[in-house]
């Protein structure tokens, strides 16, 4: 007679990680976004402030939602970055890499974005193209790397 040892499987135990690290970014984050408590080191242009203080009560909800998704999207992105390699790396090993920090940068660079925005609004033409590339250009380059690696996951099951 053989003994078997049976396991039980939480898969919430693996999501309890990931909440450990995205809520209290995502806290930390929404708490120090351009123009938030904590936000000084970005604090939004004169010309940010200007529209800001014009804005009607709905349009400032409206923007703390904003704010609201781009920090649960940056808690989610780092914990991807930290949490998420073995599962692209278990469907491409070839591309498991480059897509985990594709998709990492897809969810965490909305932050940082929105921010420097705010920071360099009527700023120099310098600024605003520094942030169109390195942020526009980028997803639009991250994108292409999840349609490639799309396509080839669907070509091999299809």
């Amino acid at each position: 007679m053989t003994t078997q040892t049976m396991t039980i499987d939480h898969p919430t135990r693996g999501w309890l990680k990931w909440v450990a690290v995205a809520a209290p970014l995502a806290i930390l984050t929404f708490l120090s976004g351009s123009g938030a408590p904590l936000g000084g080191f970005w604090a939004p242009s004169p010309d940010a402030q200007a529209m800001i203080a014009s804005a009607t009560s709905f349009q400032v909800l409206a923007f703390m939602g904003v704010k609201l998704f781009e920090a649960l999207a940056f808690g989610t992105g780092i914990a991807f970055l930290l949490f998420g390699y073995g599962t692209t790396r278990a469907v491409s090993p070839a591309f498991g890499r480059v897509v985990h920090l594709a998709i990492a940068w897809l969810l965490f660079s909305w932050w940082i974005h929105d921010s420097l925005h705010l920071h360099y609004e009527g700023g120099s033409a310098n600024a605003l193209l520094a942030i169109e590339y390195g942020f526009h250009v980028s997803l639009m380059f991250v994108g292409g790397i999840l349609a490639v690696f799309f396509a080839k996951v669907v070509g091999k099951r299809a």
